[in-house]
């Protein structure tokens, strides 16, 4: 298998200085974020991508979303109180205590720790009520599928090209059968530990070992050939969120840069007087 390096333009500047962002020293927050929280806005981060993938947003819409996921990012360096971001596994909102009908919400326990933005009412603010404010109501139905399967192939903490595959494999829009899905983890539970512990699969390495691209060709046998060509395209994505990941060198300082950026820039258009 030949290791996709594809960079969306949209981050083609994370490799530049923070002025790229218009930010002059703006790639450290005031206190030191921890691997938790670096991981958890690449998380979110990935979560932003997928949403304006799976929907096509583009021109207001997708600025708007851009704007919820930079306040988020701006909370989270900065500790304060934010948003919860959602976790998995999703709920429609129809069982727990108090959680609005109707919207995915995170079930207790699953909430990454930090200070939570809350209402007047103290019930907690969540990320995808953020969301759904700027978004067409027309495609929540969508937007709701996107959640479902960002929950399924989401970013792990380690990033080797096994890991990549056993997300790519959990991916919904598969469509596996349950024969095809038991076969396929009759696989990984027997060869993927195997992959990991090889000496390429060890650390974070975007190298493909013969045992890794072995696992691919197995599970890829298994699909029809529609489902290989979503197989490959969802592999692709899951590679470049990777590669553009370890593009930002600092992570989620990067991820705060270019949040503090967008949030000034909307500041000013605000503040600039009607008629200029």
């Amino acid at each position: 298998m030949t290791k996709v390096r594809i960079v969306f333009p949209l981050f083609a500047c994370f490799l530049a200085a923070p002025s790229c962002f218009g930010v002059e020293g703006a790639g450290k927050p005031a206190r030191k974020m921890g691997s938790p929280e670096h991981f958890e806005l690449r998380a979110a981060w990935f979560l932003q991508r997928m949403i304006k993938t799976d929907l096509a947003l583009s021109g207001p819409r997708a600025h708007a979303v851009d704007l919820v996921f930079a306040d988020y990012v701006r909370r989270t360096a900065e500790q304060l109180p934010r948003p919860v971001l959602i976790a998995y596994p999703l709920t429609d909102g129809s069982e727990g205590s108090g959680s609005k009908e109707g919207v995915i919400t995170a079930q207790a326990g699953q909430r990454i720790e930090g200070k939570i933005q809350r209402r007047a009412d103290g019930s907690a603010v969540m990320l995808v009520e953020n969301l759904l404010e700027v978004l067409d109501p027309k495609r929540e139905p969508l937007f709701r599928k996107t959640l479902l399967r960002w929950a399924q192939i989401k970013p792990e903490p380690i990033s080797i090209p096994i890991i990549e595959v056993m997300r790519t494999a959990r991916d919904p829009m598969l469509q596996l059968s349950p024969t095809q899905n038991s076969q396929i983890q009759s696989i990984l539970r027997a060869k993927a530990g195997a992959a990991m512990s090889s000496p390429m699969g060890r650390g974070n390495t975007s190298e493909v070992d013969p045992l890794t691209e072995r696992i691919r060709e197995q599970i890829v046998a298994i699909l029809t050939p529609a489902q290989r060509r979503q197989f490959e395209t969802t592999l692709v994505f899951v590679e470049a969120e990777v590669a553009e990941w370890r593009a930002m060198k600092t992570g989620g300082n990067y991820l705060y840069a270019e949040a503090l950026a967008l949030l000034d820039a909307e500041a000013k258009k605000k503040d600039k007087p009607s008629g200029q």
